[in-house]
C-alpha cells in the first residue's frame, strides 16, 4: 500500500470505514487503470479490484474479486453503481437480497450498500 497515491489511500481508507460512507466518483476515477488493488491488508487477496479502461465517457468500470464470506462494508456513491456478477453469489444485506451468476444490480446514486 505504500506505493499508492494519497488519493488512492485515502479512497481505500473510504471503503475500510464501518458507517455509510460517501465514495466520490471522483475518488474512484483516481485509481488507476491496470492496477490490482487489495482492500484489506490482513488477507489482501480475498477482496481485490482492478479499473479496467471504458470506451463509455463518464463511466468507470472495474473488475472486483471477493472470497466467499468477505464483507465490503457499507458505503454509498455519488454516482450510479451496476453491478453483473459473473461468477457465485452475492448478498445485499441493506435489502436483504440474494443475486446469482449474470444478474445486474443496480444501487442509485447515495443508495447505501453493504455487500457480501
Amino acid at each position: 500500500m505504500d506505493k499508492l497515491s494519497n488519493p488512492k489511500k485515502q479512497t481505500l481508507q473510504k471503503f475500510k470505514e464501518k458507517d455509510n460512507t460517501l465514495i466520490t466518483y471522483s475518488m474512484l476515477e483516481s485509481l488507476s487503470i491496470g492496477e490490482e488493488i487489495s482492500l484489506y491488508d490482513i488477507r489482501p487477496e480475498n477482496v481485490v479490484f482492478t479499473r479496467i479502461d471504458s470506451k463509455k465517457e463518464n463511466t468507470l468500470l472495474f473488475n472486483v474479486y471477493m472470497k466467499k464470506g468477505e464483507l465490503w462494508e457499507k458505503h454509498h456513491h455519488d454516482c450510479e453503481e451496476k453491478i453483473l456478477l459473473y461468477k457465485g453469489l452475492l448478498k445485499d444485506n441493506i435489502h436483504n437480497k440474494k443475486y446469482q451468476r449474470l444478474e445486474l444490480i443496480v444501487f442509485n446514486p447515495h443508495e447505501e450498500h453493504y455487500v457480501e
